[in-house]
């Protein structure tokens, strides 16, 4: 029994240092979501929102926000439908429960280019995801490649994809 005391604690030790590493793996921060996915697609006449201006845009209490960024082309001439948010809370269920903003926003969104087809078209597939702190607003004229960038920027760290 002796003779595994040495395996039995490198397995210990092995097990604690991951488990601490994933711990230690930093998120992804809300600015470096949206440059990430601004930087490979285009957001036509995207300009940036300032946090005490977003209840202007969504439904959220901005006492729970930890940090965000906030791009919209629906204050642009001409207007575009083009939109990244990206809220951190402080609370897993404090995301969980501004959830339904994100559809509320989507719902706008649609109602606001009702007759435009092209603009429709481009709100049909639409990224509405939460990863556990983080809730994701992204409508843009690529949304399958920015849930590509927006999903690998969360994929190695500890937050649930």
């Amino acid at each position: 029994m002796l003779k595994f005391l040495p395996l039995i604690f490198t397995v210990i030790f092995t097990f604690s240092s991951c488990q601490a590493a994933a711990e230690d793996t930093p998120q992804p921060g809300c600015g470096e979501i949206t440059t990430a996915v601004m930087n490979e697609i285009e957001f036509r006449g995207a300009t940036e929102i300032a946090v005490n201006d977003i209840r202007l845009y969504y439904s959220i209490d901005i006492e729970k926000i930890d940090e965000m960024s906030f791009f919209t082309s629906v204050n642009s001439f001409p207007i575009y439908p083009d939109e990244i948010a990206v809220f951190k809370f402080f609370k897993v269920s404090e995301a969980e429960g501004s959830f339904g903003a994100l559809q509320e926003r989507l719902e706008y969104l649609k109602e606001t280019f009702k007759g435009n087809e092209a603009n429709l078209k481009q709100l049909e597939a639409p990224i509405c995801q939460q990863f556990g702190l983080y809730l994701v607003f992204c409508n843009c004229m690529d949304n399958e490649k920015a849930d590509e960038i927006i999903t690998k920027m969360f994929t190695n760290t500890n937050v649930s994809v």
